[in-house]
């Protein structure tokens, strides 16, 4: 799979909707905050973020931005 991302192929192509659920956290920047809460609630105190994408740069500054 990351390979598959590294070579440029397309995260809708290769991440399926199960994938997602249960290892990642994916979607607008309202929806991640609210998985993150959930985590936050069942005792987990640090996340890993491995940003997937051709935006990854803009996609944590809008989460570092909605985090504040």
């Amino acid at each position: 799979m990351m390979g598959r991302l590294g070579r440029g192929e397309p995260p809708a192509t290769v991440l399926d909707d199960r994938l997602l659920s249960e290892y990642a956290i994916a979607g607008t920047v309202d929806e991640c905050l609210e998985r993150c809460r959930v985590y936050a609630e069942a005792g987990v105190t640090e996340l890993g973020i491995w940003p997937v994408g051709h935006r990854a740069i803009d996609d944590l500054a809008r989460l570092g931005a909605a985090l504040r």
